[in-house]
């Protein structure tokens, strides 16, 4: 009988790279911060091996584009994780929310700003890839998320993955409650355990009320 010989964290996360269209160059450069953000989120070669599988199953990487978009998600991803040692000031959003260009300008005009959306990033990776989310909704309805509620998925992975030391605290948090009125619940949440402050930003939707 023959046996397979288990992939090597190098070999399985060399492949998964280049799928996300990382040339050499990049995965030589970024290689360090990757690897320090799969493993502060529990990442291990079995679950590169799989978030590869997946991707290939769930996206069509025919197209560069895709592969592209998936590249950016994985950069973000350790954009977040790593920006409490790389960033002087944090500021987090959620989605979805009407706010993405101030977010952007932010990032922009200060380089020593880190802006950007934790519960989207890591949703699109640990979810849609690697299957990691199950523990931190456990996580959430141990908290004050209760089971059967109809919580939100993102609200409920960034509490949890943000109580859990998966990602620094931010310096504040700018929230809404026009399109989610959970939202800047969980901020308030967030606030009166970790003392982030967070800012509600509300706005009249251009869209025409025979459309709601």
């Amino acid at each position: 009988m023959t046996t397979t010989a288990p992939v090597t964290y190098e070999a399985a996360l060399t492949e998964f790279l280049e799928l996300m269209a990382f040339d050499p160059p990049e995965i030589k450069a970024e290689w360090p911060r990757i690897k320090k953000t799969f493993d502060t989120w529990g990442i291990t070669a079995e679950d590169i091996v799989e978030g590869t599988a997946r991707a290939r199953r769930y996206y069509d990487l025919s197209l560069k584009g895709v592969r592209l978009l998936l590249n950016i998600y994985i950069r973000e991803l350790c954009n977040l994780t790593l920006c409490g040692e790389e960033k002087e000031k944090r500021i987090y959003t959620v989605m979805p929310c009407n706010i993405g260009d101030l977010i952007t300008a932010f990032s922009m005009v200060h380089p020593n700003c880190y802006a950007g959306f934790p519960d989207f990033y890591a949703f699109l990776t640990l979810g849609t890839l690697f299957r990691k989310t199950g523990k931190y909704m456990d996580i959430a309805e141990r908290g004050f998320m209760y089971p059967g509620e109809g919580h939100c998925t993102c609200n409920m992975l960034r509490q949890a993955a943000l109580f859990e030391g998966k990602y620094p605290k931010p310096d504040v948090i700018v929230t809404y409650s026009h399109y989610c009125d959970e939202a800047w619940k969980t901020e308030e949440f967030i606030n009166a355990y970790l003392g982030v402050p967070y800012v509600v930003v509300d706005r009249t939707q251009d869209d025409p009320w025979a459309n709601g």
